[in-house]
């Protein structure tokens, strides 16, 4: 997963880095780790965690 980390991003707050890799998963990664573990999901697997993300915030 290769991303530019804008300017904004500089700061030392946790944040997840979210890209379409080339096998067509999701991958999720900690942006204070790039080396570090990737988590996988299917478009379909993404899109139940979202959903279920979202309807616990309204």
């Amino acid at each position: 997963m290769n991303r530019p980390v804008s300017s904004s991003c500089r700061l030392k707050v946790s944040r997840a880095e979210v890209a379409t890799l080339a096998n067509g998963t999701v991958g999720v990664r900690d942006s204070k780790d790039p080396h570090g573990p990737v988590l996988e999901f299917s478009f379909e697997e993404w899109d139940c965690l979202l959903g279920t993300m979202k309807s616990r915030i309204h």
